[in-house]
């Protein structure tokens, strides 16, 4: 028959579970490291898209931090449950009667009560080898269906910064939310016609298959067979209640740990940009990432100001700035484009580019002590921390007091607009004369 396993299969079904321990084993490890990757990526998305597009990040990042988070509690029950059945498989081979009515630990009586309870069974191992692999599965159709998703989303957010550079910001939103209303629509109308006094209609019958399969192109692409196949032989196999009973189990479980994961990133500085600069602009707190000598290496990206030491001595002091790469556009509305002279050679006309972009970020920071505009000696630096590009900037001490001062610098959107502000308090102690 063509529907016939042929005897390979059959024998890997029962060896797959060696496969499922290796596999499970080494995605669990990797899973684990995702959200620490996660909030790596964040901190370049805020330095590296501009604002308007910062919350569909927002948005993104939410999904996958849940995804992984059901992912790894995924796999980890699958491992526990694995383990044990395989630790009752050896118990079983060691003790094929079971539990001992002789045992001399407790009386006859109570054995007999015990076993009639428990009696000897491999039921119970059948069940537990189901069970595991049904949750290997369940963990392979998530993978997929979270790469699709990721992908889409990843497409649509690409598409709309490119739009954004020819059409209104208006009119790339109506686009995509246009888009986004089609298909909730499209998915609404096949769970409607599923409905037991619709889904034998003649409208059913001739539009509901085709709706999906036309939704899983476009949402699923590549992924849309497989996944397609997983999701049913779930669907078809499980009662629904039960299906979105262990799916919503597993959610809430997550849901803890994607809380306390999304509070350890920068995931909150993407809801508004606002909200993300006022962070480091009060000047009436100490924030540990705003020195050299308390930053940890845990810290992530440099995202503001960092001064050399929360304690200053001598004559001057240094402080680096990062400069974002979403930044450029608001340096060339206040700096203009440098125009290359064609006429000179190459290095000369090299060392002018390099020496406007060097005027235009002197034109572009204002340095503050205690309120008083000062001049400041600035040269471009790489930041060794993660390769931060941005100034460093030496400023003369001699307007301190001893004790309290802080130093606030101004990012100039124009002559008279300030685009960012951040602010750094510290000592400064004059030391012997």
């Amino acid at each position: 028959m063509e529907n016939e396993k042929p005897k390979w299969l059959k024998r890997l079904e029962n060896e797959s579970w060696q496969a499922e321990l290796v596999v499970s084993g080494a995605a669990i490890f990797g899973s684990l490291q995702l959200p620490k990757l996660m909030s790596e990526v964040i901190e370049g998305c805020l330095v590296f898209f501009p604002a308007f597009i910062h919350f569909g990040l927002y948005v993104l990042f939410i999904y996958l931090f849940l995804a992984i988070n059901i992912l790894i509690v995924s796999l980890i029950v699958h491992f526990v449950v694995r383990a044990l059945w395989i630790g009752l498989i050896g118990l079983n081979s060691v003790f094929p009667a079971g539990i001992n009515p002789e045992s001399k630990s407790y009386p006859r009586h109570f054995m007999d009560q015990l076993i009639n309870e428990y009696p000897q069974s491999l039921k119970h191992i059948t069940e537990l080898d189901k069970f595991c692999s049904v949750i290997f599965a369940f963990c392979s159709f998530l993978i997929l269906t979270f790469l699709a998703i990721t992908i889409d989303v990843v497409i649509v957010l690409l598409l709309f910064l490119l739009l954004s550079n020819v059409l209104p910001e208006e009119v790339g939103v109506g686009i995509f939310t246009t888009l986004l209303i089609l298909l909730t629509v499209a998915g609404l109308t096949v769970y409607i016609l599923n409905h037991k006094k619709l889904k034998e209609s003649t409208f059913a019958k001739k539009f509901q298959y085709p709706i999906y399969k036309w939704m899983g192109i476009i949402t699923l692409h590549i992924f849309r067979k497989p996944i397609t196949r997983l999701s049913f032989t779930f669907i078809s196999n499980l009662e629904l209640k039960k299906y979105f009973a262990w799916l919503g189990g597993i959610t809430l479980i997550c849901m803890v740990l994607f809380f306390f994961q999304v509070l350890d990133s920068k995931l909150i500085y993407l809801t508004n940009s606002d909200f993300f600069y006022s962070t480091f602009e009060r000047s009436d707190r100490i924030m540990h990432e705003n020195y050299e000598n308390t930053r940890r290496k845990d810290s992530g990206r440099i995202l503001s100001a960092v001064l050399e030491s929360d304690r200053i001595t001598g004559s001057s002091m240094k402080v680096f700035i990062p400069v974002f790469s979403n930044e450029e556009d608001k340096m060339d509305a206040l700096c203009g484009t440098y125009v290359d002279t064609e006429n000179e050679e190459k290095k000369i006309r090299k060392e002018k580019e390099r020496a406007f972009h060097l005027d235009c970020l002197n034109k572009y920071h204002a340095f503050y002590l205690n309120d008083s505009l000062v001049t400041a000696d600035i040269i471009r630096y790489t930041h060794p921390n993660k390769g931060e590009n941005g100034i460093q900037a030496s400023l003369k001490t001699n307007i301190l007091k001893e004790g309290l001062n802080v130093l606030r610098i101004e990012k100039m959107q124009d002559e008279q607009t300030v685009f960012r502000t951040m602010a750094i308090p510290f000592w400064f102690e004059k030391g012997p004369e």
